[in-house]
């Protein structure tokens, strides 16, 4: 598939469709106003989970990660807060906290 448009309005697009489409699977009904907006806000969840997961344990499936061990963060603070566009410290905050509860069992936080 080749994407002739800029790739965020292509992301945006998409993604108004995804939430749709993912009702209509979900319910067997056209998605109204309500059911749009829950089904982006589980979306936005199961995004931020993924990010954790990548940010912390450098994959994208939770099957991959070694039980009982603790996170092995495979990139700096600094690298990771360029690929999420926020500052290092903001990346250590928001996830470092993440790695101290996954390693003592509590998996990621409910994203806020």
């Amino acid at each position: 598939m080749e994407i002739t448009e800029d790739f965020d309005i292509f992301l945006t697009r998409i993604t108004r469709k995804l939430a749709a489409r993912l009702v209509a699977l979900e319910k067997g009904e056209e998605a109204d106003v309500l059911a749009k907006i829950d089904m982006s806000k589980r979306l936005m969840r199961a995004l931020e989970d993924q990010i954790c997961l990548l940010v912390l344990h450098g994959v994208d499936d939770r099957g991959d990660v070694p039980l009982n061990e603790p996170p092995r963060r495979p990139h700096t603070w600094k690298e990771i807060g360029e690929a999420l566009g926020v500052s290092a410290q903001a990346a250590q905050r928001k996830y470092g906290s993440s790695a101290r509860e996954d390693a003592s069992g509590g998996g990621a936080p409910a994203p806020g």
